[in-house]
């Protein structure tokens, strides 16, 4: 058996902009990798500012995620994952399966 393995193939932060129809959004991708690479990690992500430098302090902002996920017994999934800033999300046991 071995350790859980991530491939990002994209993560998002955006935002709310009053008076604005669509969502501004940054690129965390390799952010978020680097984080997942950490053997210690167990597929956690902090949602929060440490993850981004706050591109629009004192907006909501929403995390969003498509990443492949190698379980220890071999099994392999695509997720696609969100969640509002603030807590973490544990990957593993979040989102949707999807499939192309």
């Amino acid at each position: 058996m071995g350790a859980y393995r991530y491939k990002v193939h994209s993560a998002i932060y955006s935002w709310d902009t009053p008076g604005s129809s669509t969502r501004p959004a940054c690129n965390v991708t390799e952010e978020v990798q680097h984080i997942l690479d950490n053997s210690k990690n167990s597929g956690v992500i902090p949602l929060n500012a440490n993850l981004i430098t706050d591109p629009a302090p004192g907006c909501s902002k929403t995390f969003a995620i498509i990443v492949s996920i190698v379980t220890p017994d071999g099994h392999n999934s695509t997720r696609f994952c969100s969640s509002i800033e603030g807590p973490t999300l544990n990957i593993n046991d979040s989102g949707v399966e999807c499939y192309f």
